[in-house]
């Protein structure tokens, strides 16, 4: 605040996830010393912070998005012809704690919690239907 104050600071857009909520709950504040704060409300902060709510709310917007299954799920209705699949924190960002597995006996660890996703490593598919190993995001 004082620093938007001091510098007469308009317009802040955030850099990080993490400053998303807190700003928000700031916005108000901030705009009554005239600085405007592009944020989203918390309701789609929450929404995109959260890869198994993202997907959720987006295939109920019929949006083409990645499969995404709880450790549990996939270990219950994904074979092995599945794998490689992407175990990724619900929450995180940049890539921070990603793993590949590549069999179910890799993923039964992270089962006991909800803090992580599995989604299908997908890859680009040749003239002949085989997977090239290039990562392509949906068709």
């Amino acid at each position: 605040m004082q620093l938007c104050r001091r510098l007469g600071i308009e317009l802040l857009i955030p850099g990080s996830d993490p400053e998303l909520l807190p700003l928000d709950e700031l916005a108000d504040e901030l705009e009554s010393i005239g600085c405007k704060v592009v944020v989203s409300s918390p309701e789609c902060i929450k929404i995109c912070r959260d890869k198994q709510l993202l997907h959720d709310y987006l295939i109920d917007q019929r949006v083409a998005f990645a499969p995404t299954y709880s450790p549990m799920e996939a270990v219950e209705s994904l074979d092995e012809s599945a794998y490689p699949l992407i175990l990724k924190p619900r929450s995180g960002s940049g890539s921070v704690g990603i793993r590949l597995l590549f069999s179910p006996r890799e993923l039964e660890p992270f089962c006991d919690n909800g803090y992580w996703i599995v989604q299908p490593y997908l890859m680009s598919v040749d003239r002949n239907g085989d997977r090239t190993g290039d990562s392509e995001f949906l068709r």
